[in-house]
């Protein structure tokens, strides 16, 4: 099953790195509020990159006219609504995060990032713990990950050991690419998947995302199909919860 998944974060490469940890908060609009108020950035200071917009946008639009479905979510792990029951997934993930491992990005000894990677790898495996930031290490874990292409950016994740561990995990599988290294040999998905990440885009560049929302309404003269008020990370996470209040086995 041939996959493409875009996660706009990766037009922000240019300033993302400066803020992405701070005043981190699930409400996206609270986030960005506490980030304005409390630091010097405004939205003049952080401006998407165009040339990532339009490759980003280029490649959406051409596998529009191919794909077979086409989704879109604002939180990553809504992907898995879709490739939940799916095999043998050929990904291709156009993102400014591996969304393998979720790092704090806090941590910074070698001992401290090898410990929380096994700690969360146990915690996919054993307790169904995913996020948007280690969706593709759930679906490792499940037996569902066939390939793995990462298109990154120049200043993506610089967690050596955090890239090691993920080369260790899924081996030959796992292949990375700068924008200019990867081609498309065709546009034929069997899914396509857009995400808004409201917490690393601000707000004033969501409308982005509704453009790649109209461009598929007017193409395909439907109304495209936005996940927007649920998390995949929720259907999981009270998982065990649920058993022993129903005394399910």
């Amino acid at each position: 099953m041939r996959v493409l998944s875009i996660d706009l974060d990766y037009i922000m490469n240019d300033c993302i790195q400066e803020y992405q940890t701070l005043f981190f908060h699930k409400n996206p609009s609270i986030r960005w509020n506490s980030l304005y108020k409390e630091t010097n950035f405004t939205s003049q200071s952080l401006l998407p990159n165009k040339e990532k917009l339009f490759f980003c946008y280029e490649i959406f639009l051409k596998s529009l006219l191919k794909s077979k479905k086409i989704s879109f979510g604002y939180d990553h792990d809504a992907i898995l609504f879709d490739l939940e029951e799916c095999n043998s997934i050929e990904l291709v993930n156009i993102d400014h995060h591996n969304d393998v491992f979720h790092v704090d990005g806090s941590l910074s000894s070698v001992r401290e990032i090898e410990s929380y990677l096994e700690s969360e790898y146990n915690a996919i495996c054993n307790l169904d713990h995913v996020c948007e930031g280690n969706w593709i290490a759930w679906l490792y874990s499940n037996g569902k990950l066939k390939s793995y292409d990462w298109i990154y950016n120049e200043n993506s994740d610089s967690i050596e050991l955090k890239s090691l561990m993920i080369r260790k995990l899924l081996g030959d599988s796992y292949n990375t690419y700068l924008q200019n290294q990867y081609s498309f040999n065709n546009y034929e998905f069997d899914y396509v998947f857009v995400c808004l990440s409201p917490q690393y885009i601000p707000p004033e560049y969501w409308h982005y995302f509704g453009m790649f929302m109209k461009a598929y309404e007017c193409f395909k003269s439907e109304t495209p199909n936005l996940i927007s008020n649920k998390k995949f990370e929720h259907t999981k996470m009270f998982n065990k919860v649920n058993n022993l209040v129903f005394y399910k086995s």
